[in-house]
């Protein structure tokens, strides 16, 4: 964001009232200000449109305007004076000036559109910087290290050498537990960072996105200051990063921020030090502030960690007992979140959990957690720490153990189970033709083993399998009997209507009717 200085001495101040009350209104803040100041303030008339007052072509009119061009600042002035003068009009030409106004001619429409133009030169001009010291931060990013001439010219950076700071911005996202759970990211992109109020100690340099969900943000500090104003003012920052964030989105990021540092080759490291810390730091929930003082090594033996919990966890397959499925994944939760694991450890281990949780609801014969996300029946997780995965996971085994329907007994023949399994994991689309290639085993003698080990057709298992499922669906769902009736497998809806009255004395309608299973959700 640009600023207009209207610059004068304490002579003017009728003049400068009438000017400020006709400079077309916009969001650039207005600033008026003796000439000295220019002097004063490293960052004066930069990315500026400069107003100077003046009753003759004076010392310190020729000293402001040298000031401006050895500084090569970006920035569009024009000169209001008592009267016209040659020595004037060569200084606007010499100067590029806008234009040269007398007093009265202020409120003219020439002067209104005269500020309109430098101000939109001003803005396309500070486009184009951002392009380019967006593209110098990128190639500092990549370990291209441009020269110190070059820093200092693309930032528009006074020497000698100042020190920099840099953020690490990521959006806080939930953990997936399943496959077919995306979260949009793509809204993330176009972000504006730089027209928020930093504190007055760091100046601005640029923001580029790493990955979708990821920026890196560059700013400077103005001068030396103590390790304890650093920190502060970095924090302060921080909020600053957090909630321009919130309002744009309505989401959260955790960031990290460095210490200050004036060799560019640092900043590569720094960078690897800082994903590591804010990828650690996550399992604690949302809107983490780090710094390098919370970086901690991960030990090179966590992979033979991680799969020692997978292996303790893999037993929940086989159990029936809620109970003790309950506290083994507890206790792999608490391990994990005690051991110095990255979190892609821990958000691996909650993978293979829910994966293991599919293989017992497919034991009791229910639906699994992943199909009841899918038909609304229970909330996708929003888990953004450890503590969040450990309640939901002991809701999510109380809601696979609470289906009237579940048949917890498993067949003695390990064949028969699995075929059982199969039928429940493709009840929609699942004939004996595909089982028997499933099994390489014919048809026949399929049907032979399935009723001398259970007492039941395979035709009549299938259909009370989608019965129950379709059960669960009616009461779960806002499915239409029609849809229920596809996802079920039954090829019309009049048949499954036929079949479903006589296993429930009740029609689909009335069934969903009668029965509300909102519990669950």
């Amino acid at each position: 964001m640009h600023k207009t200085y209207i610059l004068t001495d304490n002579t003017h101040s009728k003049i400068v009232d009438r000017i400020a009350s006709v400079l077309p209104q916009t969001d650039h803040p207005v600033v008026m200000t003796p000439m000295k100041y220019m002097f004063e303030n490293e960052d004066a008339a930069n990315f500026a449109l400069l107003i100077l007052i003046v009753d003759s072509l004076d010392t310190q009119t020729l000293n402001t305007a040298d000031y401006i061009l050895k500084q090569k600042r970006t920035i569009q002035f024009l000169v209001v004076s008592d009267k016209f003068s040659i020595q004037l009009a060569k200084l606007c030409l010499h100067y590029h000036s806008l234009g040269l106004f007398t007093y009265k001619e202020v409120s003219d429409q020439d002067f209104i559109d005269s500020v309109h133009l430098g101000r939109q030169y001003l803005y396309e001009e500070k486009h184009r910087q951002g392009i380019v010291t967006r593209q110098l931060l990128r190639d500092i990013l990549k370990g291209k290290i441009p020269t110190s001439d070059e820093i200092y010219y693309y930032f528009q950076l006074k020497k000698p050498a100042c020190s920099f700071i840099f953020f690490l911005i990521k959006r806080d996202y939930p953990i997936r537990l399943f496959p077919s759970t995306e979260y949009e990211i793509e809204k993330y992109y176009q972000l504006n960072w730089h027209d928020n109020d930093f504190p007055q100690e760091l100046g601005y340099l640029a923001t580029v996105n790493t990955l979708p969900e990821t920026w890196c943000s560059l700013l400077y500090f103005r001068k030396d200051l103590g390790s304890l104003a650093v920190n502060n003012i970095s924090q302060e920052c921080v909020r600053i990063y957090q909630h321009s964030f919130h309002e744009q989105t309505g989401d959260t990021v955790s960031v990290y921020y460095s210490l200050p540092f004036q060799d560019f080759q640092s900043i590569c490291r720094e960078i690897e030090t800082a994903s590591e810390t804010l990828s650690f730091h996550r399992r604690k929930g949302r809107a983490r502030i780090c710094s390098s003082y919370d970086h901690q090594e991960i030990p090179s033996t966590w992979p033979m960690q991680l799969e020692r919990m997978k292996e303790e966890v893999s037993g929940i397959s086989d159990s029936k007992d809620q109970y003790y499925i309950r506290r083994v994944i507890d206790k792999a939760l608490s391990e994990a979140d005690l051991l110095p694991l990255p979190f892609s450890a821990i958000q691996e281990i909650s993978i293979y959990i829910s994966v293991c949780l599919t293989d017992v609801s497919c034991r009791l014969r229910v639906m699994s957690l992943e199909e009841r996300i899918r038909c609304g029946a229970v909330t996708e997780p929003k888990c953004y720490s450890v503590k969040d995965l450990r309640a939901w996971f002991s809701q999510a085994v109380g809601i696979l153990f609470s289906s009237r329907y579940a048949v917890r007994e498993c067949f003695e023949d390990e064949r028969i189970d699995r075929i059982a399994n199969y039928v429940f994991r493709h009840i929609s689309d699942v004939t004996i033709q595909s089982i028997s290639e499933a099994f390489d085993i014919s048809e026949s003698h399929l049907r032979h083993l399935f009723k001398k080990h259970t007492g039941l057709t395979l035709i009549s298992y299938i259909t009370q399998m989608r019965i129950h499922y379709a059960m669960e669906l009616l009461e779960i769902s806002d499915y239409k009997v029609t849809e229920v009736s596809k996802l079920a497998g039954f090829s019309s809806s009049q048949y499954f209507s036929s079949v479903f009255l006589k296993a429930a004395n009740l029609t689909p309608s009335e069934y969903r009717k009668k029965y509300n299973y909102s519990a669950m959700r």
